[in-house]
């Protein structure tokens, strides 16, 4: 009878180190998906963003002025004579 208690508080002992390390990865998995759903949500709000139609302000049209004519100055033009 002695034995079987040194026995089950061995393997008392055994799992609970087993069970503390189990709560460490969990924890640190829980951090990890923590991370990647932030990470989800930020690509979502930049892919909303990307696909989001922009509103395009439409260019009043402007008036057109009327051009001014330039006059031109007379100049002598020289005709060469086609030999």
């Amino acid at each position: 009878m002695f034995g079987y208690k040194i026995i089950k508080e061995v393997e008392i002992e055994y799992l609970k180190s087993d069970l503390e390390n189990a709560n460490r990865i969990i924890e640190a998995q829980t951090l990890r998906i923590v991370e990647l759903n932030d990470k989800i949500k930020d690509m979502e709000i930049t892919i909303a963003e990307l696909t989001a139609s922009t509103k395009v302000k439409a260019e009043q049209p402007t008036e057109e002025k009327p051009v001014k004519k330039v006059r031109r100055k007379s100049t002598k033009k020289t005709t060469k004579k086609e030999e």
